[in-house]
Formats: structure tokens, sequence, C-alpha cells
């Protein structure tokens, strides 16, 4: 049978054991309390990007729309201006016309 100094050595060693596990199990639940920390934050900082990407195609697809629409007003604008150009045209034909006619009856 063994001593009691022995039994008393066993008894203090399970207990360095023990506050050993007792330690380790302290670290690893600091360890995921800061992980977790951690996460909270990549998941704020995933939102947040989520929502600029959201916001940047928001205004790229105004840019877009209104790029459309500036590009309608120049063909419009082009086309009023070749009209424009082709009265200026007619108008000139017809102003040598009058000139043509003006100065027939000039003595």
């Amino acid at each position: 049978m063994e001593s009691i100094e022995e039994v008393n050595e066993t008894i203090v060693e399970s207990m360095m054991a023990f506050e050993e596990i007792f330690a380790s199990i302290l670290n690893s639940i600091k360890a995921i309390e800061e992980l977790d920390g951690s996460l909270d934050r990549v998941n704020s900082n995933k939102e947040d990007t989520i929502l600029a990407i959201q916001n940047i195609s928001s205004v790229t697809e105004e840019t877009a729309a209104s790029t459309e629409e500036l590009s309608a007003s120049m063909e419009e604008q082009a086309a009023t201006i070749e009209t424009i150009s082709s009265n200026i045209d007619s108008l000139a034909k017809i102003i040598e016309e009058l000139n043509e006619l003006v100065n027939r009856f000039k003595i």
C-alpha cells in the first residue's frame, strides 16, 4: 500500500494538472472570445463593403442612363443642325435667285 506522502504527492500532482487544464480552458475561452470579436468586425466590414458596392452600382446605372439621354440629345441636336444647314443652303439659293431677278430690273 502506498504511503500517505505518496498519496499526497499524487493529489498535489493531480491538482496541478487540473489547474493547468483549467488555465488552458480559460485561455481557449479568451481566444474564442477574441475570435468572435474579430468575426463581428469582419461581418460589419462585409456589410459596409456590400453597401458601398450597391451604391457604386446605383451610381453607375444612373450614369449610364444619363449618358444614354445625353447621346439621344446630341443626336437630336445633330439632326437639327443638319436641318438648319439644309435650310441655309436653300435660303442661299433663294437669295441668289432673288438677286438675279433684281439684277434684271436694274437700269
